[in-house]
């Protein structure tokens, strides 16, 4: 069982966490294609200590009586760009995407949009484009397009040039035929052409998105293997893509609201943290935050030292509480992983959440506090996951006695229990056969020495 951390240090922003230390201005790790799919959340990549580049909204948490939230974005939150007609200029408010592909070969390029005012879906309807792959072009029925002024060296692209404005490699990439949300991404005014970009070998690349039409809003962002089908790859109950590398990997969920009153409160959040599938990990996690003013402050805790098994994962779910006196403005928190604090980072994520106001007086330092986990609790790893059938459930209890073992659906209901009784103290291991379970999350739930811990599996057929 993980001890409780020591009382941090004061400071002006406080996070005491289980696994959680920071560092200020680690760089964002990779988006990790897995199995030929990538997706990417717009609103997800906050530069630590900047935000997000000048002329783009965080939505709804920057709404307004001018720029109305829009229903119906993937978790709810996306990107409007606000700064103003681009029509020649790409590269005004660029947000730089980290990539890392493991499966060469072609990809498939689409994006979630909407048009952001009135109801032409030809006006408010573009964004551009850059992704620095070995070849980035547009192709309709074997027709090629190029980007214009792109450089040979570093795209190998042979095609025409595609209709309407464009320069230093960037395409003008538009949706067409609707103003709600939709998937239709083309490049080449009047001569639709999809989107691609062709990987030679496994690494790490940039996806670039750049303000163009204002008020286009952006939801989520794919690449697809000419492999995944597309039906599957456009799936809105696809998760965001891990962040990390081959090693660990990283995701966090804010659980709480988007924006809180000037009174603050509660901020929960999930973070976990997955090894490598055939990669034990052994290094630290830590949490740095970026305040409204863009500074970042930290260590605030840690690092701590994390230890996960080929395929382990830890699950971990955490509560900021924001106290009134907090200033007003955009939070972002970020949780890192890596071999050593502060330079070897090798997985981050991070959520954020809007404050509107201030009160006065009153402490305004912010901590993050976990629920101590009760006598006896045993730890959990499960491998792997997600799993396609089969996984290890691995745990262990402090004392001899009897210990359940059991699978819950997302309804709380029992599906399958995997141990029940009697067990020596020490670890143990249970295999989890999903043959006779539905796709989907499971909850597996360990009983011992009057504690309880749970951990969260998907099945993935």
């Amino acid at each position: 069982m993980v001890s409780p951390l020591p009382s941090p240090a004061r400071g002006v922003l406080t996070l005491v966490a289980l696994l959680l230390g920071t560092s200020a201005g680690s760089a964002q790790a990779p988006f990790l294609e897995t199995d030929g799919l990538l997706v990417i959340e717009a609103e997800t990549e906050v530069v630590p200590g900047d935000g997000y580049p000048e002329g783009w909204r965080h939505m709804p948490l920057e709404a307004d009586a001018d720029h109305p939230a829009f229903p119906g974005a993937t978790g709810g939150e996306y990107l409007q760009w606000d700064g103003g007609n681009q029509y020649n200029a790409p590269g005004q408010g660029t947000i730089a995407f980290p990539i890392e592909v493991r499966l060469p070969g072609t990809y498939r390029f689409q994006w979630r949009s909407r048009t952001g005012y009135g109801s032409d879906p030809t006006e408010h309807n573009d964004s551009w484009l850059k992704i620095d792959a070995d070849a980035f072009y547009g192709e309709r029925d074997g027709h090629i397009v190029c980007p214009k002024g792109y450089d040979p060296q570093e795209n190998d692209c042979t095609g025409d040039e595609p209709n309407g404005s464009g320069s230093d490699g960037w395409f003008k990439a538009y949706l067409s035929g609707a103003t709600d949300w939709t998937w239709s991404t083309r490049t080449s005014d009047n001569d639709p052409h999809d989107l691609y970009a062709r990987f030679d070998a496994p690494g790490r690349y940039t996806l670039r998105v750049s303000g163009r039409s204002d008020g286009h809003a952006l939801d989520r962002l794919v690449l697809f293997h000419s492999t995944v089908p597309q039906g599957q790859a456009l799936d809105l109950t696809n998760p965001e893509s891990p962040r990390g590398t081959d090693g660990v990997t990283v995701a966090v969920t804010r659980l709480g609201p988007g924006t809180l009153g000037a009174e603050g409160g509660p901020m929960p959040f999930e973070a976990t943290l997955t090894a490598g599938a055939d990669t034990p990990f052994a290094g630290e996690a830590w949490v740095s935050a970026t305040l409204p003013d863009g500074s970042s402050i930290g260590p605030l805790f840690g690092p701590r030292a994390l230890t996960l098994a080929g395929g382990g994962t830890v699950t971990r779910t955490l509560t900021l509480d924001v106290p009134g006196a907090a200033p007003a403005g955009l939070y972002a928190v970020t949780v890192y992983a890596g071999a050593r604090y502060p330079d070897a980072v090798d997985a981050s994520a991070s959520f954020t959440f809007r404050k509107e106001g201030a009160l006065a007086g009153g402490p305004a330092l912010l901590r993050v506090a976990e629920p101590e986990a009760a006598a006896g609790v045993p730890l959990l790893g499960l491998a792997p996951n997600p799993t396609r059938g089969r996984a290890a459930v691995r745990y262990a209890v402090d004392a001899p006695g009897p210990v359940r073992v059991a699978v819950h659906d997302v309804l709380g209901r029992e599906v399958a229990v995997l141990a029940d009784g009697a067990h020596a103290a020490g670890p143990h291991t249970a295999v989890l056969s999903g043959d006779h379970l539905p796709s989907g999350v499971y909850v597996v739930r360990v009983e011992a020495g009057g504690g309880t811990a749970t951990e969260r599996i998907t099945l993935a057929r």
